[in-house]
């Protein structure tokens, strides 16, 4: 079942996990301050990827005022990003790497 939160709610729940999953991908959520803007950057998630043989850093943020209330649904909390995607993220207590 799918219930709105509000973005406290949300960033409560990011707090309390080891890392997300977004695409697969274990990330680490770095968590900033809130400010009541809507412009403020909340959170952002960055990781290294190869494309056409050079190694990118690639950063996705995302600002308070498109995160107001956003989705949960069991453990996937869905927030929209800075360029104004959604990205769903699956919230870890713990990581136990594939062996």
């Amino acid at each position: 079942m799918i219930r709105d939160i509000l973005l406290h709610d949300a960033i409560h729940l990011l707090r309390q996990c080891s890392g997300v999953l977004l695409e697969g991908r274990y990330l680490e959520p770095h968590l900033h301050e809130t400010e009541d803007e809507d412009t403020n950057e909340f959170l952002s998630l960055q990781w290294d990827e190869e494309y056409d043989g050079d190694e990118l850093e690639v950063l996705v943020s995302f600002k308070e005022g498109d995160n107001i209330k956003v989705p949960l649904e069991g453990s996937q909390l869905t927030l929209v990003n800075s360029d104004g995607e959604e990205e769903t993220l699956t919230l870890l207590r713990e990581w136990i790497p594939e062996i």
